[in-house]
């Protein structure tokens, strides 16, 4: 009934025909030994919102219980319960190209993904891992052929047989996880071009390391939280002036994660997938000359570039697909330009805003210089300065 809240004590003790059980939607408890010795139970169904579950509520039922509830996606997850952990055995994922796994199911933090959870999903093309996942079962990925990155968070500790074999598009892992047991199999018959990033000298990269594929070794962990999905790391072998940051969210922290100058960084790419740029990111990066920013990030704090040289130069690509170059004044950009004028179409319209942050208040020297095959350029009304020769 869609008024029963609680399931009390003892209410289905001893019921030792009963192998399934549904619950409405407006339970929100269930007490201690309220299935009791229901020891042919299989599948009890709950609604998401199911938060209160004693620890003895399934005393005595068989260990193959399985719970199945569906989250506000729509998605239907199967677990078993491990003491204050789900181990989930599946998930109907109704055809979703992306999925975000739960950090819980109901009250249990999900630490486990169980054998073939997500075999051959065939449509599945992005999956963020909780952060508290401790381990991912055999085939769990299996043939997951349009799966093209995953990011393993730093509490994965195995990874079982072929975990990710058979993704044939899968070019690119980031591995934040250090000491780490991984079965040989794992990355079977992925692609070709796949690219691993992960610590220099970890446990991965000791005891895992795939000869055939290329590695990337990441120097600094500049995520969000202690779990890490933002980081950077060196793009030339031959000395530390590049630096890629890559990863996914916001960088809110520090590239040096103290107040000392770096005068080793002169030029920064940050990939697509970073949104945000967060207080004092490339602090007094003295000789940094050049950043190029994706259309993903959509805030950069004022403080990001404090400490920068003047001359420091911003590219970025609008939704038109001109690359713009320009300088920063407070909140400004300053002496901007086309990238490439031989690229440029037809008819050109100036943005107001870069990156959503930037004001275009100056058209640069030569901006336009010798762009004899357009047509027109729309100037926004928020230009107060045009450089020498910017349209001859």
């Amino acid at each position: 009934p869609t008024n029963v809240s609680v399931i009390p004590l003892w209410t289905f003790w001893d019921c030792t025909a009963l192998t399934t059980v549904e619950l409405g939607k407006n339970v929100i408890n269930i007490y201690a030994e309220a299935f009791k010795n229901c020891n042919s139970l299989q599948k009890v169904v709950v609604p998401s919102t199911l938060t209160d579950i004693d620890e003895y509520a399934f005393q005595g039922c068989p260990e193959t219980l399985e719970i199945e509830t569906t989250t506000d996606d729509e998605i239907t997850w199967t677990y078993k319960i491990d003491g204050d952990y789900a181990t989930i055995t599946k998930c109907d994922t109704k055809n979703s190209t992306a999925v975000i796994i739960p950090e819980k199911l109901n009250k249990y933090n999900v630490n486990k993904l169980g054998t073939q959870v997500f075999y051959e999903c065939s449509g599945l093309k992005k999956v963020v891992l909780p952060t508290k996942l401790s381990e991912i079962g055999p085939q769990a990925f299996g043939i997951c052929t349009e799966l093209k990155s995953i990011t393993i968070p730093s509490s994965v500790e195995r990874i079982e047989k072929e975990a990710f074999a058979g993704c044939t598009n899968l070019s690119r892992i980031v591995m934040f996880s250090s000491d780490i047991y991984v079965k040989g199999d794992a990355f079977d018959n992925c692609s070709e071009n796949m690219v691993i990033y992960c610590k220099k000298d970890s446990e991965f990269d000791k005891n895992y390391n795939l000869k055939d594929k290329k590695y990337l070794y990441y120097e600094y962990d500049i995520s969000t939280d202690k779990d890490g999905s933002v980081f950077a790391y060196y793009s030339n072998d031959s000395d530390n002036s590049e630096v890629t940051i890559s990863g996914e969210g916001a960088m809110n922290t520090r590239l040096l994660n103290n107040n000392q100058e770096d005068v080793d960084t002169k030029k920064i790419k940050i990939d697509e997938g970073i949104t945000s740029i967060g207080e004092y990111a490339f602090y007094n990066c003295t000789n940094l000359t050049n950043v190029v920013v994706p259309s993903s990030v959509t805030y950069i704090d004022e403080t990001a570039f404090k400490g920068c040289p003047e001359t420091l130069e911003m590219e970025t690509k609008t939704d038109d697909g001109i690359t713009w170059t320009f300088s920063l004044e407070g909140n400004n950009a300053i002496n901007i330009k086309p990238k490439d004028i031989n690229t440029l179409p037809k008819n050109v319209v100036i943005p107001t805003k870069l990156l959503n942050t930037y004001t275009v208040t100056e058209i640069g020297d030569k901006a336009f210089y010798n762009c004899t095959n357009l047509n027109s350029i729309t100037i926004p009304n928020s230009v107060t300065n045009i450089g020498d020769k910017a349209f001859v």
